[in-house]
């Protein structure tokens, strides 16, 4: 896991259940003490009450813990993430990458 931790449950692909993302560092020298300078997001989606990976992504080296919010209204959540390289002085990186949902949007169904 990475430091700070960044995990979140959230319903990546519209079906109306909780799916995992979890962050890992790829980086040896992760403690404590330490901010992960390049970690990973795993995806895992919930089918049936069922998590089943999905795939991972390195994001951008310095990003910081994810959040979530619809950015282009589409019905879709979108990520976006603080970048901030090296710490603390982010003077070769400072911006927020947004990462736009892309997936066609499945509507709930609830009887």
């Amino acid at each position: 896991m990475t430091y700070p931790a960044t995990n979140s449950f959230v319903d990546i692909d519209g079906d109306c259940s909780a799916d995992l993302v979890v962050s890992s560092c790829t980086t040896s020298s992760n403690t404590v003490e330490q901010f992960c300078e390049q970690p990973q997001f795993h995806f895992f989606l919930n089918k049936n009450a069922e998590l089943t990976y999905k795939q991972s992504f390195k994001p951008p080296k310095g990003a910081g813990q994810m959040s979530w919010v619809d950015f282009d209204r589409d019905g879709n959540i979108d990520l976006v993430i603080p970048v901030c390289y090296p710490q603390p002085t982010c003077s070769q990186e400072n911006y927020i990458a947004i990462y736009i949902n892309q997936q066609v949007r499945q509507f709930c169904q609830r009887n």
